[in-house]
Protein backbone atom coordinates (compact mmCIF):
# COMPACT_ATOMS: atom_id res chain seq x y z
CA UNK A 1 0.00 0.00 0.00
CA UNK A 2 1.83 3.53 -0.87
CA UNK A 3 1.43 6.19 0.65
CA UNK A 4 -1.03 8.62 -0.14
CA UNK A 5 1.17 11.15 -0.11
CA UNK A 6 2.75 9.86 -3.67
CA UNK A 7 5.75 8.21 -4.64
CA UNK A 8 7.88 11.12 -4.85
CA UNK A 9 7.10 11.76 -0.88
CA UNK A 10 10.82 11.74 0.70
CA UNK A 11 9.23 9.94 3.96
CA UNK A 12 9.63 6.57 4.24
CA UNK A 13 7.04 4.25 6.22
CA UNK A 14 9.11 2.08 7.03
CA UNK A 15 12.16 4.01 9.01
CA UNK A 16 9.76 5.27 11.60
CA UNK A 17 6.66 3.23 12.32
CA UNK A 18 4.70 6.54 13.54
CA UNK A 19 4.01 8.47 11.12
CA UNK A 20 4.02 12.51 11.60
CA UNK A 21 0.45 14.26 11.29
CA UNK A 22 0.26 16.42 9.11
CA UNK A 23 -2.55 18.38 10.10
CA UNK A 24 -1.47 19.10 13.79
CA UNK A 25 -0.10 22.62 15.18
CA UNK A 26 4.08 22.36 15.35
CA UNK A 27 4.98 23.49 19.18
CA UNK A 28 7.32 26.68 19.30
CA UNK A 29 10.76 25.32 20.61
CA UNK A 30 11.71 25.99 24.27
CA UNK A 31 13.32 28.32 25.17
CA UNK A 32 17.11 28.28 25.56
CA UNK A 33 18.07 27.72 29.46
CA UNK A 34 21.20 29.58 30.65
CA UNK A 35 23.56 28.09 32.91
CA UNK A 36 22.87 29.15 36.53
CA UNK A 37 26.19 30.87 38.34
CA UNK A 38 25.70 30.90 42.11
CA UNK A 39 26.70 34.76 43.12
CA UNK A 40 30.48 34.39 45.22
CA UNK A 41 30.41 35.73 48.79
CA UNK A 42 33.80 37.05 50.18
CA UNK A 43 35.04 34.62 52.55
CA UNK A 44 35.82 35.87 56.25
CA UNK A 45 38.76 33.53 58.20
CA UNK A 46 37.20 31.74 60.60
CA UNK A 47 38.63 33.13 64.17
CA UNK A 48 38.38 30.34 66.98
CA UNK A 49 36.75 31.43 70.05
CA UNK A 50 39.39 31.66 72.56
CA UNK A 51 39.03 29.82 75.83
CA UNK A 52 38.69 30.50 79.26
CA UNK A 53 41.55 29.05 81.54
CA UNK A 54 40.04 26.62 83.83
CA UNK A 55 39.24 27.33 87.13
CA UNK A 56 40.86 24.68 89.71
CA UNK A 57 38.62 21.91 91.00
CA UNK A 58 37.57 23.64 94.42
CA UNK A 59 36.24 26.36 92.74
CA UNK A 60 33.90 24.79 90.02
CA UNK A 61 32.57 23.00 92.45
CA UNK A 62 30.26 25.19 94.69
CA UNK A 63 29.87 22.98 97.93
CA UNK A 64 33.49 22.82 98.33
CA UNK A 65 35.26 25.12 100.28
CA UNK A 66 38.63 26.47 100.39
CA UNK A 67 40.70 25.70 103.35
CA UNK A 68 42.46 28.45 105.12
CA UNK A 69 45.71 27.91 106.84
CA UNK A 70 45.14 27.98 110.68
CA UNK A 71 46.99 30.93 111.79
CA UNK A 72 47.97 30.34 115.48
CA UNK A 73 47.84 33.83 117.50
CA UNK A 74 50.00 34.89 119.84
CA UNK A 75 48.69 34.67 124.19
CA UNK A 76 49.31 37.52 125.82
CA UNK A 77 50.55 37.30 129.34
CA UNK A 78 48.28 36.03 131.77
CA UNK A 79 47.77 38.15 134.77
CA UNK A 80 46.34 36.57 138.02
CA UNK A 81 43.90 33.76 136.97
CA UNK A 82 42.42 35.24 133.71
CA UNK A 83 42.87 33.01 131.07
CA UNK A 84 42.89 34.22 127.47
CA UNK A 85 41.83 32.07 124.67
CA UNK A 86 43.11 32.39 120.86
CA UNK A 87 41.89 31.25 117.64
CA UNK A 88 39.58 31.22 114.79
CA UNK A 89 35.96 31.74 115.77
CA UNK A 90 33.48 30.18 114.24
CA UNK A 91 31.29 33.01 112.58
CA UNK A 92 28.10 30.50 112.22
CA UNK A 93 28.57 30.00 116.15
CA UNK A 94 29.37 34.03 117.03
CA UNK A 95 26.50 36.09 118.07
CA UNK A 96 25.03 38.42 116.08
CA UNK A 97 26.10 42.40 117.55
CA UNK A 98 23.36 44.07 115.39
CA UNK A 99 20.44 42.31 116.23
CA UNK A 100 17.46 44.66 116.69
CA UNK A 101 16.42 45.10 120.22
CA UNK A 102 13.49 42.49 121.61
CA UNK A 103 11.67 45.52 123.23
CA UNK A 104 11.95 49.18 122.41
CA UNK A 105 11.36 50.21 125.99
CA UNK A 106 14.68 49.39 127.42
CA UNK A 107 15.93 51.80 124.38
CA UNK A 108 13.90 54.68 125.36
CA UNK A 109 14.67 54.19 129.08
CA UNK A 110 18.81 54.44 128.05
CA UNK A 111 17.66 57.71 126.16
CA UNK A 112 16.10 58.91 129.40
CA UNK A 113 19.56 58.00 130.66
CA UNK A 114 21.77 60.48 128.75
CA UNK A 115 20.26 63.79 130.28
CA UNK A 116 22.31 62.67 133.32
CA UNK A 117 25.55 61.73 131.01
CA UNK A 118 28.24 64.84 130.94
CA UNK A 119 29.01 65.03 126.89
CA UNK A 120 25.30 65.16 126.24
CA UNK A 121 25.99 68.74 127.73
CA UNK A 122 29.44 69.41 126.83
CA UNK A 123 28.61 71.20 122.98
CA UNK A 124 26.86 73.82 125.30
CA UNK A 125 29.80 74.97 126.97
CA UNK A 126 31.59 75.49 123.55
CA UNK A 127 31.50 79.24 124.23
CA UNK A 128 34.52 81.99 124.24
CA UNK A 129 34.98 85.04 125.88
CA UNK A 130 33.91 87.21 123.50
CA UNK A 131 30.64 85.23 122.65
CA UNK A 132 29.51 85.68 126.95
CA UNK A 133 30.23 89.01 126.53
CA UNK A 134 28.39 89.81 123.43
CA UNK A 135 25.32 87.87 125.39
CA UNK A 136 25.94 90.08 128.22
CA UNK A 137 26.02 93.21 126.19
CA UNK A 138 22.60 92.26 124.64
CA UNK A 139 21.17 90.93 127.76
CA UNK A 140 21.30 94.45 128.97
CA UNK A 141 21.29 97.31 126.29
CA UNK A 142 18.62 95.31 124.08
CA UNK A 143 16.14 93.67 126.67
CA UNK A 144 13.38 95.79 124.84
CA UNK A 145 14.19 94.26 121.42
CA UNK A 146 12.07 91.55 120.19
CA UNK A 147 13.64 88.57 119.84
CA UNK A 148 16.66 90.03 119.39
CA UNK A 149 18.92 87.80 122.01
CA UNK A 150 16.78 84.37 121.07
CA UNK A 151 17.58 85.08 117.06
CA UNK A 152 20.35 87.66 116.79
CA UNK A 153 22.61 87.19 119.62
CA UNK A 154 22.49 83.21 120.54
CA UNK A 155 20.87 82.34 116.41
CA UNK A 156 21.98 79.02 115.54
CA UNK A 157 25.36 76.90 115.01
CA UNK A 158 24.33 76.38 111.13
CA UNK A 159 23.43 79.77 110.04
CA UNK A 160 25.70 81.85 108.45
CA UNK A 161 25.59 85.36 108.44
CA UNK A 162 27.36 88.41 106.54
CA UNK A 163 29.15 90.14 108.41
CA UNK A 164 28.28 94.01 108.14
CA UNK A 165 32.03 95.53 109.20
CA UNK A 166 33.59 93.51 106.00
CA UNK A 167 34.21 96.09 102.99
CA UNK A 168 35.80 93.19 100.70
CA UNK A 169 33.83 91.71 98.07
CA UNK A 170 34.23 88.04 99.83
CA UNK A 171 31.48 87.31 102.53
CA UNK A 172 33.04 86.94 105.58
CA UNK A 173 30.97 84.06 107.47
CA UNK A 174 29.92 84.16 111.17
CA UNK A 175 28.92 81.30 112.80
CA UNK A 176 26.55 82.21 115.93
CA UNK A 177 26.79 78.81 118.39
CA UNK A 178 23.27 79.02 119.72
CA UNK A 179 22.00 78.42 123.30
CA UNK A 180 24.59 77.98 125.83
CA UNK A 181 25.05 76.69 129.56
CA UNK A 182 27.85 78.04 130.77
CA UNK A 183 26.73 81.78 130.84
CA UNK A 184 23.60 80.53 133.29
CA UNK A 185 25.75 78.48 135.23
CA UNK A 186 28.44 81.80 135.84
CA UNK A 187 25.51 84.38 136.05
CA UNK A 188 24.09 82.13 138.51
CA UNK A 189 26.95 81.72 140.98
CA UNK A 190 28.01 85.00 140.42
CA UNK A 191 24.40 85.90 141.91
CA UNK A 192 24.68 83.63 144.96
CA UNK A 193 27.79 84.78 145.51
CA UNK A 194 26.80 88.24 145.23
CA UNK A 195 23.61 88.25 147.66
CA UNK A 196 25.67 86.12 150.02
CA UNK A 197 28.20 89.00 150.38
CA UNK A 198 25.76 92.15 150.53
CA UNK A 199 23.48 90.70 152.90
CA UNK A 200 25.57 89.97 155.11
CA UNK A 201 27.71 93.34 154.68
CA UNK A 202 24.52 95.25 154.88
CA UNK A 203 24.01 93.35 158.84
CA UNK A 204 27.27 94.70 159.23
CA UNK A 205 26.29 98.34 158.92
CA UNK A 206 22.88 97.73 160.51
CA UNK A 207 24.77 96.69 163.32
CA UNK A 208 27.19 99.12 163.36
CA UNK A 209 24.14 102.20 163.77
CA UNK A 210 22.65 100.25 166.44
CA UNK A 211 26.23 100.33 167.99
CA UNK A 212 26.93 103.94 167.30
CA UNK A 213 24.26 105.98 169.59
CA UNK A 214 24.12 104.01 171.85
CA UNK A 215 28.02 103.31 172.86
CA UNK A 216 29.49 107.27 171.57
CA UNK A 217 32.12 108.09 173.36
CA UNK A 218 31.41 111.23 176.07
CA UNK A 219 32.67 112.55 179.54
CA UNK A 220 30.24 110.24 181.54
CA UNK A 221 30.98 106.68 180.14
CA UNK A 222 33.73 104.97 181.88
CA UNK A 223 36.11 102.46 180.52
CA UNK A 224 33.72 99.41 181.57
CA UNK A 225 31.05 100.36 179.37
CA UNK A 226 33.26 101.16 176.37
CA UNK A 227 34.72 97.53 176.36
CA UNK A 228 31.66 95.79 177.00
CA UNK A 229 30.44 97.44 174.16
CA UNK A 230 33.37 96.75 172.09
CA UNK A 231 33.32 93.41 172.44
CA UNK A 232 29.47 93.18 172.03
CA UNK A 233 30.37 95.07 168.48
CA UNK A 234 33.41 92.26 167.37
CA UNK A 235 30.45 89.75 168.73
CA UNK A 236 28.16 90.09 165.22
CA UNK A 237 28.90 87.43 163.34
CA UNK A 238 28.38 86.68 159.27
CA UNK A 239 25.28 84.51 158.79
CA UNK A 240 26.41 81.96 156.21
CA UNK A 241 22.80 80.26 156.36
CA UNK A 242 22.30 83.61 153.61
CA UNK A 243 24.79 81.53 151.18
CA UNK A 244 22.68 78.50 151.48
CA UNK A 245 19.26 80.64 150.81
CA UNK A 246 20.81 82.08 148.11
CA UNK A 247 22.11 79.33 146.01
CA UNK A 248 18.82 77.39 146.88
CA UNK A 249 16.51 80.55 145.65
CA UNK A 250 18.75 81.13 142.50
CA UNK A 251 18.72 77.85 141.48
CA UNK A 252 15.18 77.57 141.72
CA UNK A 253 14.65 80.87 139.53
CA UNK A 254 17.47 80.30 136.89
CA UNK A 255 17.12 76.21 136.29
CA UNK A 256 13.68 75.03 138.28
CA UNK A 257 11.18 77.70 136.91
CA UNK A 258 12.62 77.30 133.45
CA UNK A 259 12.56 73.62 133.18
CA UNK A 260 9.08 73.61 134.69
CA UNK A 261 8.07 75.98 131.89
CA UNK A 262 9.21 73.67 129.50
CA UNK A 263 7.28 70.19 130.49
CA UNK A 264 4.45 72.22 130.45
CA UNK A 265 4.79 73.84 126.89
CA UNK A 266 5.94 70.32 125.74
CA UNK A 267 2.31 68.93 127.61
CA UNK A 268 0.18 71.87 125.85
CA UNK A 269 1.75 70.46 122.30
CA UNK A 270 4.23 73.79 122.07
CA UNK A 271 7.71 72.24 121.50
CA UNK A 272 9.38 74.84 119.31
CA UNK A 273 11.23 76.11 122.47
CA UNK A 274 14.01 73.80 123.68
CA UNK A 275 14.86 73.20 127.11
CA UNK A 276 18.46 74.89 126.72
CA UNK A 277 16.95 77.65 125.38
CA UNK A 278 14.62 78.38 128.42
CA UNK A 279 17.21 77.99 130.67
CA UNK A 280 19.94 80.50 128.43
CA UNK A 281 17.25 83.01 128.85
CA UNK A 282 16.54 83.18 132.03
CA UNK A 283 20.56 82.58 132.85
CA UNK A 284 21.27 85.78 131.05
CA UNK A 285 17.86 87.30 132.58
CA UNK A 286 19.55 87.41 135.92
CA UNK A 287 22.42 89.91 134.91
CA UNK A 288 20.24 93.06 136.15
CA UNK A 289 19.97 91.41 139.16
CA UNK A 290 23.69 91.01 139.68
CA UNK A 291 24.09 94.51 138.68
CA UNK A 292 21.73 95.81 141.09
CA UNK A 293 22.52 93.64 144.34
CA UNK A 294 26.17 94.56 144.23
CA UNK A 295 24.89 98.28 144.93
CA UNK A 296 22.51 97.11 147.77
CA UNK A 297 25.02 96.70 150.42
CA UNK A 298 25.14 100.37 151.09
CA UNK A 299 23.14 101.91 153.95
CA UNK A 300 20.21 102.66 151.62
CA UNK A 301 16.83 103.55 152.86
CA UNK A 302 14.25 100.57 152.25
CA UNK A 303 12.27 102.90 149.98
CA UNK A 304 15.34 102.93 147.66
CA UNK A 305 16.26 98.90 147.82
CA UNK A 306 12.75 98.64 146.53
CA UNK A 307 13.12 100.85 143.81
CA UNK A 308 16.32 99.42 142.70
CA UNK A 309 15.27 95.92 142.35
CA UNK A 310 11.62 96.37 140.60
CA UNK A 311 14.09 98.25 137.94
CA UNK A 312 15.95 94.75 138.02
CA UNK A 313 12.78 92.82 137.72
CA UNK A 314 11.27 95.22 135.27
CA UNK A 315 14.50 94.91 132.85
CA UNK A 316 14.53 90.97 133.70
CA UNK A 317 10.84 90.24 133.22
CA UNK A 318 11.17 92.32 129.91
CA UNK A 319 14.11 90.53 128.57
CA UNK A 320 12.26 87.33 129.09
CA UNK A 321 9.03 88.14 127.89
CA UNK A 322 10.44 89.84 124.55
CA UNK A 323 12.43 86.53 123.31
CA UNK A 324 10.02 83.47 124.60
CA UNK A 325 6.58 84.90 124.07
CA UNK A 326 6.84 85.09 120.47
CA UNK A 327 7.80 81.84 119.76
CA UNK A 328 5.19 80.79 121.75
CA UNK A 329 2.60 82.58 120.24
CA UNK A 330 3.23 81.75 116.84
CA UNK A 331 2.32 78.01 117.94
CA UNK A 332 -0.66 78.28 119.93
CA UNK A 333 -1.82 81.89 120.96
CA UNK A 334 -4.65 80.50 123.49
CA UNK A 335 -2.30 78.20 125.28
CA UNK A 336 0.76 80.38 125.37
CA UNK A 337 -1.40 83.33 127.09
CA UNK A 338 -0.70 81.79 130.58
CA UNK A 339 2.64 81.77 129.67
CA UNK A 340 3.10 85.41 129.06
CA UNK A 341 0.73 86.00 132.37
CA UNK A 342 3.36 84.08 134.44
CA UNK A 343 6.45 85.30 133.18
CA UNK A 344 5.87 88.76 135.30
CA UNK A 345 4.32 86.98 138.30
CA UNK A 346 6.87 84.76 138.63
CA UNK A 347 9.43 87.89 138.50
CA UNK A 348 7.34 90.19 140.95
CA UNK A 349 7.71 87.07 143.29
CA UNK A 350 10.94 86.48 142.81
CA UNK A 351 12.29 90.27 143.69
CA UNK A 352 9.78 89.85 147.16
CA UNK A 353 11.86 86.80 147.88
CA UNK A 354 15.52 88.43 147.29
CA UNK A 355 14.19 91.55 149.49
CA UNK A 356 12.55 90.17 152.34
CA UNK A 357 15.22 87.14 152.76
CA UNK A 358 18.06 89.54 152.51
CA UNK A 359 17.73 93.16 152.54
CA UNK A 360 14.85 93.01 154.85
Amino acid sequence: MQSSYGANSNYEEEDDPFAPNPFRAQQPAPPQQLPYTMPQQPQQPYNMPQQQPQQPYMQQQPYMQQQQPYIMQQQPPQQGNVQYLSGTMDQNAAPNNNQTPASSSFWSFAGCLNCIRLDTYQMYFDVDTSDVAGRLKAALLFFHLPDYFRVDTLGDARNVVTSETDTSNQETPILRKGPDLYGPLWIACTLVFTLAVTSNMLLYFDHWKQFTPKHSPSSTSNSTDTSAAAQDFQAMEYDLTHLIHALSVVATFAFGLPTFFWLASICMGMTKVPWVMWICCYGYCLVPYVVITSLLWMPWWSLMQWILLMVATLVSGCFVLRNLANPLLQQDAGKAATFVLAFPVTHFIFMCVLKFSFYS
